[in-house]
């Protein structure tokens, strides 16, 4: 100790001089950590990139199996039906063409059915003028349920509230709850009245999963009623691989749960480019 004292080097020197030398890496570690977004600027750069998404994905075509379950409170199922769509472009707009029922094939005599309306509606379409085409469309996508994502950036209070992993990438999680939202005036409007929960994909922005729970009773739909959907990656875009819709329902003095499933598989992409846009469709 008495030599240490002579030498004018003490202990508290050391603990000092051992802090400065550590202040630099830790500096470092420091700037390598990934600061955490702010949730609404990262909500309208999602939209934003899924809108790019949406543009690229007009040529794919696909699969749809639609299934429709129906529950006891306890979980039972009480009655289970299913039909199964190829979908198409016949005269550059899509078709879905029935071709399975409950998972079995139709028969031969309901395929030729099958054949006779998508030969009809091949034929409208070549003999029905593009604006009057157009027209329909319009009218058909407002009658439509539609969740429009990019409604989230307007009336909704959104919180970033951590991260998680989807599908082995990683996400950033958001909840967006309305805020002063209005009451829906049309079916486009209708994530006004949805709370909803986001996985935000890291790296591309998009959502790889989504979960919305109505917060009122609204175009017959009641409150608590919840909508799931999963999103898959094919080539370079983002489509939609599952929607789950569950809400309850009230028979007489018996409760029962509706649940509605839509599967996407067999994805392929359509060259053609007699492909009509007539405007993004959201998404569902």
């Amino acid at each position: 100790m008495a030599a240490r004292a002579a030498s004018g080097y003490t202990g508290y020197e050391t603990v000092i001089s051992g802090i400065l030398h550590i202040l630099p890496l830790l500096a470092v570690l420091l700037s390598q950590v990934a600061v955490p977004p702010e949730p609404l600027d990262l909500l309208r750069k999602s939209i934003a990139a899924e809108r790019e998404n949406r543009r690229r994905s007009f040529n794919y075509v696909w699969r749809e199996e639609i299934i429709h379950n129906l529950y006891s409170p306890p979980g039972e199922l009480l009655q289970r039906d299913s039909s199964t769509y190829e979908v198409l472009f016949v005269e550059g707009e899509t078709y879905h063409r029935l071709v399975a029922r409950n998972g079995q094939p139709l028969e031969s005599e309901e395929i030729a059915k099958e054949q006779q309306k998508l030969e009809a509606v091949a034929d409208f379409r070549r003999k029905t003028p593009v604006d009057e085409r157009r027209r329909r469309w319009i009218a058909a996508e407002g009658r439509r349920l539609t969740f429009t994502y990019r409604l989230l950036a307007e009336h909704h209070k959104v919180v970033l509230v951590g991260e998680g992993t989807i599908g082995g990438r990683s996400a950033w999680i958001l909840e967006a709850e309305p805020h002063g939202a209005p009451k829906p005036r049309t079916r486009k409007e209708w994530a006004f009245v949805l709370r909803c929960k986001l996985w935000i994909d890291q790296s591309s922005l998009l959502p790889l999963r989504m979960e919305y729970t109505q917060v009122r009773d609204w175009d017959n739909i009641p409150a608590g009623s919840v909508t799931e959907v999963s999103f898959t990656p094919v080539d370079e875009v983002w489509l939609a691989s599952r929607i789950v819709a569950r809400q309850q329902l009230s028979r007489g003095n018996r409760l029962e749960i509706s649940e509605t499933q839509q599967v996407y598989s067999q994805f392929h992409k359509f060259s053609a480019d007699s492909v009509i846009r007539w405007g993004e469709p959201e998404l569902q």
